[in-house]
């Protein structure tokens, strides 16, 4: 688990890597985000998850998460070390 980042965040990337778990971050956040997703159940190879992290990991999140409403943490010292 990497120590830089908070305890959610650090499962997400444990789960599909930190490259992915960021770039998801960063988008959930986006201009005016609140950091909430609706993980699906399944996933459609057209959902936006897949556009985003692709389709192995938006699976594995589904695996994990699916059906729940998370929030991600905004991870902005990460994101200036990247």
């Amino acid at each position: 688990m990497n120590p830089d980042l908070p305890a959610f965040a650090a499962k997400v990337s444990e789960l599909i890597g930190q490259r992915l778990a960021l770039a998801l971050m960063a988008h959930i956040h986006g201009t005016g985000g609140t950091g909430f997703m609706r993980v699906p159940r399944t996933v459609k190879p057209t959902h936006k998850l897949v556009g985003i992290i692709g389709h192995a990991a938006a699976e594995k999140l589904c695996d994990e998460f699916g059906g729940r409403v998370i929030r991600l943490p905004r991870c902005d010292a990460m994101h200036r070390t990247k």
